[in-house]
């Protein structure tokens, strides 16, 4: 046998002797003292919880791109940087359609507001949107539609596109939900879609 294949047998079976008598020699100590066994593994543990926990919240919204058509063309104004004129649906369309610097915009408000179906009533976080919100997003429903022209929250609380997991809280996934009357805030309001699980 050359020296060569003879580390490559010696070195492997050296260091599992040395793991071995580490690990005997670490449970030991463990056996000794548990209390300070049961505080080590306790901030192991909130360690890589906080470190799992922060990686998922850089991840959301650092390193993954938007789920949207084009994302990297998506901009967000907040109304403490800039309001368009939205007095009624056409004054805001209008505005759209002049403006040179944006190839389409959607006006999105949103609020809290309290839906009941049957005798189930929750509450949930929703948004007043223009006709084109999805269009913007190149967003179609992943059942039923979006909304049409002359369908503006703004103008006419008349339809509503559904979140992919209100439909299921409150419907249980039927299809049959498109076409539905649900109460939102004591106005009656046609369910015409549901938005893509995940949609936010």
């Amino acid at each position: 046998m050359s020296s060569d294949s003879h580390l490559f047998v010696s070195i492997p079976v050296q260091m599992m002797r040395a793991v071995l008598q580490d690990g005997r020699y670490t449970f030991r100590l463990w056996a000794r003292h548990p209390l300070h066994t049961v505080f080590m593994i306790a901030a192991l543990a909130i360690g890589i919880g906080a470190t799992t926990g922060g990686f998922s919240v850089v991840n959301t919204l650092l390193l993954r791109s938007l789920p949207f058509h084009d994302p990297e063309r998506l901009v967000s104004f907040h109304p403490n940087e800039f309001i368009p004129p939205h007095d009624n649906a056409k004054q805001f369309h209008d505005w759209q359609e002049q403006s040179t610097y944006l190839a389409n915009a959607a006006l999105v408000e949103e609020n809290d507001v309290n839906v009941g179906v049957a005798d189930e009533a929750v509450r949930v976080h929703a948004a007043s949107a223009s006709w084109n919100l999805f269009t913007v997003l190149g967003m179609p429903a992943a059942s039923g539609r979006t909304f049409q022209p002359g369908e503006d929250a703004m103008d006419s609380d008349q339809v509503v596109v559904m979140g992919y997991g209100l439909w299921q809280q409150l419907f249980g996934g039927n299809p049959g939900a498109i076409g539905s009357l649900i109460h939102v805030n004591g106005k009656h309001l046609t369910i015409i879609g549901v938005t893509p699980r995940g949609f936010d």
